[in-house]
């Protein structure tokens, strides 16, 4: 209901020439300050010198209405959130070898080619963790399909501790977090997106073990290199 509300008015750019002939769609970046690009609500690309024209200005189209399907266009700057779910898949020291994990990222998105933020997530390895990182994506090619390189690093937080055992006590800290990769954005319209991301990731987690009826402290890093399939959503 959300997607068909917003989709029933749309502001679109309006370029009038001197000679008076009227075109409307989206206007998008372009290299050379003497040129403007449009691509049109009849789903054309059109080139026009800034001599040829009148004036530029917006209005909003009804899309239900006129059963106007506009153009895409890729959103250069602004506020982008990114949540998705995944497999961390891999060996370690615990049972299970595809461990389900889900995770937010909120960002910003820079000149149409850098899409840096700050993200949160939950994620179980031996015990139940939170990282918090920071996630950076250059984007390779601009399109509908739109492939990306990236790269996470950070922290997580151990949420729990495995049970006490009999004289023994744990105690389990986090660790440092990274991963690098690449994937897709799909676009369903310039607003959002479908994601589909593999990367490798690593996980480094200390861990103590405390003897009681030795009083000694035994100290534990445990390291996961996990192969990590996501697939989520774009919000801008």
């Amino acid at each position: 209901m959300a997607f068909n509300i917003n989709a029933q008015k749309y502001a679109v750019d309006v370029i009038t020439l001197q000679n008076g002939d009227i075109y409307r769609g989206l206007i998008v970046e372009q290299q050379d300050s003497q040129i403007v690009r449009i691509n049109t609500l009849c789903h054309s690309t059109l080139n026009f010198n800034v001599n040829d024209i009148s004036s530029i200005s917006s209005e909003e189209v009804n899309l239900r209405r006129s059963g106007i399907k506009l153009p895409f266009h890729y959103e250069s700057r602004g506020y982008v959130n990114i949540t998705d779910f995944g497999l961390l898949i891999g060996t370690g020291n615990d049972s299970q070898n595809a461990i389900f994990s889900v995770s937010s990222v909120n960002g910003y998105t820079f000149s149409s080619r850098f899409i840096t933020g700050a993200g949160i997530g939950i994620e179980l390895f031996e015990t139940l963790m939170m990282p918090l990182y920071a996630d950076a994506r250059v984007i390779i090619l601009k399109g509908r399909i739109t492939p990306y390189a990236g790269l996470k690093a950070g922290y997580s937080f151990s949420l729990q501790d495995p049970a006490t055992g009999w004289g023994e006590t744990y105690d389990t800290q986090g660790g440092f977090t990274w991963g690098a990769g690449a994937g897709i954005f799909i676009w369903s319209s310039d607003r959002s997106s479908f994601e589909l991301n593999l990367s490798y990731r690593y996980q480094a987690i200390h861990s103590e073990t405390t003897y009681e009826w030795s009083e000694t402290t035994s100290y534990y890093t445990t390291i996961y290199n996990r192969l990590e399939l996501r697939l989520g959503f774009l919000f801008q």
